[in-house]
């Protein structure tokens, strides 16, 4: 990793050479298009870039997507906020949900004159924003869009390894509060008596296809099942697995490919798969990175969960170069994508 410090600026150019001198193949946000990523790279091209050019060859540059909160000058002449070491301090228990009491997009306004010089994390001062989103969510269309006898298409998701191009289902139960509980009948209960009262709420169960995809070098992409196993779809049937244990566990960053057996490919976990039913409920999306043990904790906003719409199919891209202010996180066998990503609630 190479440094750069620019005299008379007061933000710090991070050029991240992990492999260098080589080309990589990936694909665009939505996972439709592949394109070939030169090496060295700037945060910027790694993670900005690099998208934004291979999305316009995509339909996805011109796609529905969610908009994560950025920078917005308001002077011609802003700068990079000079952080102490009192805003780096971690303000909340980072691992825990952001409530509304705790949402430091509250506390303060977003800065209009200064800017977060590195990625946004929960350790970031609050009002301070990133010049550009790192991460993209973009909508691909309806939920039909996907069939689970047939997985995701060659032709509109290339680059998957065979048999692990298919989402996992996950059969989520929805506690319904705002509804009155009715009495359980009881098939022994005699003429004339009341029917017991249930003291449990009423609930119903709701399935949502989940996908959590990850990327090598090389452009060849797969799925995982959990978080040591990858996901394998047994010849002429469909997948056996469900999605429980990827949506409730810590996920790998980084993943042995399995495009060879001798000396595989590290890939990379580079985006997530949602299809929503047409219940209403909300499904929502919050992932939280940590790149290192002890790192931050990396995260597309602090407004917390995305909300999703419903019957539809949603990928979320998440970043290539992690980068704070301070530092840059190379591959590490601790990095994780924290639990609790994948939300489900009653619409109220």
């Amino acid at each position: 990793m190479l440094v750069a410090y620019a005299a008379g600026f007061t933000y710090l150019a991070i050029i991240i050479t992990y492999h260098y001198k080589n080309v990589f193949v990936a694909v665009c946000d939505c996972g439709r298009k592949q394109g070939t990523r030169d090496d060295p790279y700037t945060p910027k091209q790694a993670n900005f870039t690099f998208y934004n050019q291979l999305g316009k060859e995509c339909t996805c540059h011109a796609a529905q997507r969610h908009f994560f909160p950025v920078f917005q000058p308001s002077i011609k002449e802003y700068t990079a906020a000079t952080l102490t070491e009192n805003d780096d301090a971690v303000l909340s228990d980072e691992r825990g949900d952001l409530t509304p009491d705790l949402d430091r997009s509250l506390v303060r306004q977003a800065s209009t004159t200064e800017y977060l010089p590195g990625m946004l994390t929960l350790s970031s001062p609050p009002g301070l924003l990133p010049c550009y989103s790192s991460w993209s969510l973009v909508y691909l269309g309806p939920s039909s869009l996907y069939s689970h006898n047939l997985g995701l298409s060659e032709s509109h998701h290339p680059g998957f390894v065979n048999s692990t191009n298919y989402l996992l289902p996950w059969d989520v139960t929805v506690y319904s509060k705002g509804r009155t509980s009715w009495p359980q009948l009881s098939k022994h209960s005699s003429r004339g008596r009341r029917p017991r009262a249930s003291n449990s709420m009423p609930q119903f169960t709701v399935k949502v296809f989940i996908g959590v995809e990850y990327e090598c070098p090389r452009g060849h992409r797969f799925m995982l099942a959990a978080p040591d196993k990858v996901l394998r779809a047994a010849p002429g049937s469909i997948v056996k697995d469900t999605g429980h244990k990827i949506a409730e566990s810590d996920m790998p960053l980084y993943f042995p490919c399995p495009c060879r057996q001798s000396k595989p490919l590290t890939a990379q976990l580079m985006r997530l798969h949602v299809v929503t039913p047409k219940s209403l409920v909300h499904c929502t999306l919050n992932p939280k990175v940590q790149p290192a043990q002890g790192a931050p904790i990396f995260v597309p906003s602090v407004e917390g969960p995305t909300v999703l719409s419903q019957s539809a199919y949603w990928v979320m891209r998440l970043p290539y170069a992690y980068v704070s202010d301070k530092e840059s996180y190379p591959e590490n066998i601790s990095a994780r994508l924290l639990s609790g990503v994948f939300g489900v609630s009653e619409v109220e």
